[in-house]
């Protein structure tokens, strides 16, 4: 019973891609080797065998979008996609970062389309802003202070005393030392270089996550032969000026922000897996 749910998770997943890729470019090649890709993928085949919470938050991620693809152009379906955006929030942690983040920048960049259709906009908001009212009280609460705490940048013991040890030792006139050495710029700092850390080589394609529980020893988190065909992919797309790359590319770069935010295990893939379907898209698109 514990084994089957993640095999059921694990493959639903990789069928929901086919379904969102056909719905995104409607070339059935691209749509299974995507699929197959990710069916066979490090990355997402580590965290779904070990049943990691973050693969089921990818797979109401997948669904989600996928209705969110069939919304831009059948306006009820965006009611239908607040569903799984919503049940993603309550499976992992990263999720409930990326979700939201994700959905303001897909209203941004298709705000003319929205307000077009602002009738099923604003019931759709209004539907995701009621699937995370009961999440409310556990935000606010203590264990959820708690837990932030323990893995945030902003909560760093050591953070204070190194500040004050640099400005210090700054040889700057005036100010100038409390200018450079201040909370903003070093968790700025810290945050650029978590975040930047899961588009390197070692990472991607290498060696993998810095957890071992979290990726298959030996290999990165994708295959090392897809770097070219992930370029290749994506040159593809910028240069048709493809509408997708308005979805993927806020996908791929919002999903490790929750990530850069944590000061532990960077980089991370268990709070990243949500990225892994996009690279399989742009390997697809490259091949």
């Amino acid at each position: 019973g514990v084994r089957i749910t993640p095999v059921i998770y694990g493959t639903l997943t990789v069928l929901l891609l086919y379904l969102l890729i056909q719905e995104a470019f409607k070339i059935r090649s691209v749509s299974l080797m995507s699929a197959f890709l990710l069916a066979v993928s490090p990355w997402h085949v580590q965290l779904t065998r070990a049943s990691f919470e973050s693969s089921f938050s990818l797979f109401w991620v997948l669904m989600a979008i996928w209705f969110l693809l069939k919304g831009l152009k059948k306006p009820k379906w965006l009611i239908f996609s607040m569903l799984p955006f919503g049940f993603s929030v309550y499976t992992y942690n990263s999720a409930r970062v990326f979700t939201p983040l994700f959905l303001f920048a897909t209203a941004i960049i298709f705000r003319k389309y929205f307000w077009e259709k602002r009738k099923w906009f604003l019931v759709s908001v209004a539907l995701f802003t009621a699937l995370m009212i009961p999440l409310v009280p556990f935000v606010l609460s203590g264990e959820a202070g708690a837990r932030y705490k323990l893995v945030s940048i902003t909560d760093e013991k050591g953070l204070v005393p190194r500040i004050n040890e640099r400005r210090g030792a700054s040889t700057l006139p005036g100010i100038l030392p409390r200018l450079i050495h201040n909370k903003v710029t070093y968790l700025s700092f810290y945050f650029a270089k978590n975040y930047l850390a899961h588009f390197t080589p070692d990472f991607l394609f290498i060696k993998g996550a810095g957890h071992r529980q979290h990726h298959v020893q030996g290999v990165g988190e994708l295959y090392w032969f897809q770097s070219p065909f992930i370029l290749l992919g994506l040159y593809y797309l910028l240069k048709k000026k493809d509408r997708n790359l308005k979805i993927l590319l806020p996908w791929l770069l919002l999903v490790f922000i929750p990530a850069a935010l944590t000061n532990d295990s960077i980089p991370n893939a268990l709070r990243t897996v949500i990225a892994a379907p996009v690279y399989q898209i742009f390997t697809a698109l490259g091949i």
